[in-house]
């Protein structure tokens, strides 16, 4: 290979890396007031030159990290405008050490030269010494993605004693040229390359501008403080409002084998007198329960091709009737709609291309929202709790937010207090205290603990279930009778385990062709139902879619570049 070809290989690949490397900045001017208050008005003036690149706007990196020998700065009023006055549009975000000003529209891409004047107060930026007081600011941050082709910096304030100048890459020591004109210091730097700025000191004479006094540092520090308490105090009202309105009853304390479900207490509502929250997760079990008392008929199946799957086929056998929780009654209505059998894959396929969308937005609103309202109001009604507990948790919550948004608002209005992570820690426990808040009456505590006895008997090993006195005798009726109960547990495989030597096919459920069926066959397949009906369900929630050192050494800084 030629010299010749090997430079126009080289030419090809770096090519792409001048194209990325093409955006530059003009003209970065920035002018810098000293108040008499000891904070500063910052205004820079950048002619962002994007060239062909196709970007939204730029990122403007401001420092807001403390060190040893300054507080964090703090900014104030920050507005972003064109050279003919009008207001840019602009987000920000936290990174790291930066407050990020994203700046432009992220709905427009723009081309060629665009300016940005960038204008804010600063406050605790300046350091205070014996024999004067000085800022040491680095007015164009080493954080810049693009060359500089110009850059202008000037400092005003009364008194200036002295000063120095700094530009290069971090720790430079490189010195500008300052010039002073009345109250005014001024430096320009030509061609500074991506991640290089300008640091600038001005020594004033002492008590040129106000220093904080101890009594203004310790009276700052509890305005900032103040509000820390906030988590303990809400945390305490919430612990004496669960102590004074939502611990349950006394129980027995003592749980004894039970085995027979409760009376007229589905599957699902056990759970929920065992949790005080409805779990859609175990809908299954109200299926499993629908089949043995004749309503529907389930037919595990395998879907056609190469790459076969198991699905269910669920078939309506009779009407719905009295004998039903109103849950169950409800339930057969929305899964089935108009029809009288339905697959469980039909219901996947619907809620995934959008067809079906009045039956997907039924079944939807039932396993999301109404068919637990059913089982809250039926519970209560019966006198398991005094209260929905539904209605509770929401009547918490928002007690909870009415008492956290003015101790965020307030302290923001007035410049410090709760952080955006202190609101979210707040609002999460206030979500997880107002979960604990619904209460049982003494017949809910009852239940609960006759149910964790059930649940004992369920659980045990065979060697441990000679023990109970009268147990029932292992029959396919008692088989049938426990096994929702044992979904909702999660111990529906251990209670087939204890009937796997019963010759049993039950006449609700039946398996793909050639298939041997007992108890532990049935149940797990009967799990899969429970995972299966969930997910088919789940799927149709979505739509688819300072002083000395050099350069970058002082306050301020940052950098920036395009997005």
């Amino acid at each position: 290979m030629n010299i010749r070809n090997i430079l126009l290989i080289i030419a090809i690949f770096l090519s792409p890396i001048t194209f990325i490397f093409a955006e530059t900045i003009e003209d970065y001017n920035v002018d810098i007031k000293i108040n008499s208050d000891a904070s500063i008005d910052i205004k820079e003036s950048i002619l962002y030159d994007f060239e062909s690149a196709q970007r939204h706007g730029i990122e403007r990196k401001l420092i807001v990290e403390s060190d040893e020998d300054r507080p964090a700065p703090k900014y104030k009023n920050i507005e972003v405008k064109d050279e003919n006055g009008k207001i840019y549009q602009m987000s920000t975000y936290n990174d790291s050490k930066y407050y990020v000003l994203r700046i432009g529209d992220p709905d427009t891409l723009i081309t060629g030269q665009k300016r940005y004047i960038i204008s804010y107060k600063v406050e605790k930026a300046m350091n205070y010494f014996d024999t004067h007081d000085e800022l040491y600011w680095n007015a164009i941050g080493t954080d810049w993605d693009a060359p500089i082709k110009k850059a202008t910096v000037s400092v005003t304030a009364e008194n200036i004693k002295d000063s120095s100048c700094y530009y290069g890459s971090y720790g430079s020591n490189s010195s500008c040229t300052l010039t002073q004109k009345d109250n005014t210091l001024s430096t320009e730097v030509n061609n500074l390359s991506s991640k290089e700025g300008v640091t600038i000191a001005v020594g004033l004479t002492k008590g040129t501008v106000y220093q904080p006094t101890k009594e203004d540092e310790m009276k700052e520090s509890i305005l900032e403080n103040i509000y820390f308490p906030i988590p303990i105090i809400i945390f305490f009202i919430y612990l004496f409002r669960w102590y004074k309105y939502g611990r349950d009853p006394e129980g027995r304390k003592v749980i004894v084998a039970n085995y027979t479900p409760l009376k007229d207490i589905s599957p699902l509502e056990s759970k929920t007198i065992m949790t005080e929250s409805v779990d859609m997760s175990k809908i299954g079990a109200e299926m499993i329960q629908l089949a043995i008392k004749g309503f529907i008929k389930i037919d595990k199946i395998k879907e056609k091709g190469f790459l076969s799957s198991e699905d269910y086929n669920i078939k309506k056998l009779k009407e719905r009737d009295e004998s039903l929780t109103p849950f169950q009654s409800e339930f057969m209505k929305v899964l089935f709609g108009d029809k009288n059998e339905i697959s469980i894959s039909e219901i996947k396929k619907m809620a995934q291309s959008g067809t079906g969308a009045s039956y997907i937005s039924s079944l939807n609103s039932f396993t999301s929202g109404s068919g637990s309202d059913k089982i809250y109001t039926k519970l209560t009604q019966e006198g398991y709790f005094p209260e929905n507990p539904s209605d509770v948790r929401i009547n918490n919550i928002l007690v909870g937010i009415l008492m956290i948004i003015p101790m965020i608002v307030v302290p923001m209005i007035i410049g410090s207090g709760v952080s955006a992570l202190t609101g979210f820690i707040l609002f999460i426990g206030v979500m997880i205290l107002a979960g604990s808040m619904p209460k049982m009456t003494n017949k809910g505590v009852e239940a609960k603990e006759y149910l964790e006895g059930l649940k004992k008997y369920i659980s045990v090993a065979e060697i441990e279930r000679i023990k109970f006195h009268n147990a029932p005798e292992k029959t396919p009726e008692h088989f049938e009778e426990l096994l929702p109960y044992a979904m909702i547990f999660g111990l529906e495989n251990e209670w087939a385990k204890k009937f796997e030597s019963l010759n049993y096919q039950p006449e609700w459920y039946t398996g793909p062709s050639g298939t041997a069926l007992n108890s532990v066959a049935i149940a797990s397949s009967l799990s899969n139902i429970n995972s299966s009906f969930t997910m088919s369900t789940a799927s149709s929630g979505s739509s688819g879619l300072g002083g000395s050192g050099g350069s970058g050494g002082g306050g301020g800084g940052g950098g920036g570049g395009s997005w």
